[in-house]
């Protein structure tokens, strides 16, 4: 049977809702069925999941969604110190038992979570309210305007990733030789990437020791992270001794710094 038939069927309905959240390349299958199921290859576990009404009408791509899952699932674990550094993502299947035909309900982003007693809230908005903010512009300024290891800079990211096994985890303090191996101050303002989703900025590095912007659950000595340097975007900084990479600068570092209507025209 296909699933129209099934979800209009007067007694040969039996609904499943399958969740999938996703940062970058990491998901997180779940679905609030009692049992596991498989959908395009993937498994999804039981857990406890529920999420509020949807309404049918020309609104419907404007409307939040609140999702309800318990305090220690391991998607709202992501949210204890500060929101992942980057967005997560949330699609909802849904299919009937016995059936592979299914239909995708929608697919939100997740803003937030906010915490009560033995559950966590999930705030989300669907992809179209996003799409209609205005979105950001180039802007004319001495230092490069592009992202590091993004397309127009053009910098391979896993080239500059350094592997670190941890000897100490304390809080946002993190120790390991690796970090001790580049002059202090090579990774500060750079990124520090744990795995799952979980990625904090570095905001100090010295010596063999990094500090975060906020700690990382779970993490302690032995584990194994992945550190990233930053960039200071000056044409003649980073740009040039640190990535070799001075084609690509967006920025514009001929501009003048004094101002005509100011100083005047000698």
């Amino acid at each position: 049977m296909t699933y129209d038939s099934r979800e209009t069927g007067a007694h040969s309905g039996a609904p499943v809702e399958l969740y999938r959240f996703s940062v970058g390349t990491s998901e997180w299958l779940q679905t609030s069925a009692d049992r596991q199921f498989v959908l395009t290859g993937k498994t999804y576990v039981p857990t406890y999941i529920e999420r509020g009404e949807l309404s049918v009408t020309d609104e419907t791509p404007r409307e939040g969604l609140d999702v309800t899952v318990a305090r220690d699932n391991p998607v709202a674990a992501l949210f204890n110190a500060q929101a992942p550094d980057g967005t997560m993502f949330l699609t909802i299947f849904r299919e009937h038992r016995g059936d592979a035909d299914f239909i995708t309900l929608g697919r939100w982003r997740v803003l937030g979570v906010t915490w009560s007693n033995s559950t966590a809230l999930l705030k989300c908005e669907p992809l179209f309210t996003a799409l209609a903010r205005p979105m950001l512009r180039l802007r004319f300024s001495v230092t490069c305007r592009h992202a590091l290891f993004g397309p127009e800079c053009g910098v391979s990211k896993p080239a500059f990733a350094v592997t670190a096994v941890l000897i100490t985890a304390t809080g946002v303090t993190m120790q390991s030789a690796a970090f001790a191996a580049h002059p202090s101050g090579y990774f500060r303002g750079g990124e520090l990437d744990a795995g799952l989703g979980r990625r904090r900025r570095i905001i100090d590095h010295v010596g063999d020791t990094i500090t975060l912007t906020a700690n990382i659950p779970g993490i302690v000595g032995g584990a194994t992270v992945t550190a990233f340097p930053a960039c200071n975007k000056l044409i003649n900084g980073d740009c040039l001794n640190r990535f070799s990479n001075t084609p690509n600068h967006g920025g514009f570092p001929n501009t003048p710094d004094k101002n005509p209507f100011e100083v005047g025209v000698s």
